[in-house]
């Protein structure tokens, strides 16, 4: 055998030829808006590098140098302040309830009729949805736009299955159910925050080893 060959078409670099006339085959921010702040990140970190680079962050006087695990804080300190705070990455996964409240849920809940309330009693019945816990369902089913950009707070129901499943999971109340979801929506801020606390948490941890290990481990300042 002289040689083998992997053929991975889906595979390319990203300053192909191809890729640079053909843009829109890529996974972008504008075909995929869940990325949006993801890249925003890297682009953040990115300018935090080079700024770090040229000696343009106060804090760290030892710059462009990491080399001793005090210099290592320093830098680490500033990347969480000018990057990780400044990001506020959890606004990219909340609601603004008092408005999806106004403009989605309570106009519906006023318009719905009897048959399409029956038309879909029987798909949430056929899928066991009533049976279910509402907070994972409001997450998982009935909300969209999470992590989307670049516009924040901007996770909103999707309607009118939203509407129609909370009125009928309580009996038709409307006042119950507005009272229902709103709590549910604070409440899926509450979680967000916490999550992307964690996430963003997990980040800081890996660039604080992966710098660690090149700059003051092996020395390649």
């Amino acid at each position: 055998m002289l040689s083998v060959v992997d053929i991975v078409l889906n595979h390319t670099a990203n300053d192909s030829k191809w890729i640079v006339d053909h843009p829109e085959a890529t996974y972008n921010t504008d075909d995929c808006p869940h990325l949006y702040c993801a890249w925003l990140f890297d682009k953040m970190i990115q300018d935090f590098s080079l700024e770090y680079a040229h000696r343009k962050i106060p804090e760290c006087p030892a710059a462009p140098y990491i080399r001793t695990e005090g210099e290592l804080q320093a830098c680490m300190n500033a990347l969480g302040k000018r990057v990780i705070e400044a990001l506020k990455v959890h606004e990219f996964f909340l609601c603004d309830v008092r408005k999806v409240m106004k403009e989605q849920f309570l106009p519906s809940v006023q318009e719905l009729n009897q048959a399409e309330l029956e038309r879909y009693k029987k798909i949430f019945e056929r899928k066991g949805w009533f049976q279910r816990d509402h907070f994972e369902l409001i997450r998982d089913k009935f909300t969209e736009g999470m992590g989307s950009g670049p516009k924040r707070s901007n996770v909103t129901l999707k309607m009118p299955d939203a509407a129609m499943f909370f009125l009928l999971a309580n009996q038709r109340n409307r006042e119950a159910a507005t009272k229902e979801v709103e709590r549910l929506l604070h409440s899926l801020n509450d979680d967000w925050k916490r999550r992307a606390g964690e996430f963003m948490g997990d980040a800081w941890g890996a660039l604080t080893g992966n710098i660690k290990y090149f700059k003051v481990e092996l020395g390649l300042s």
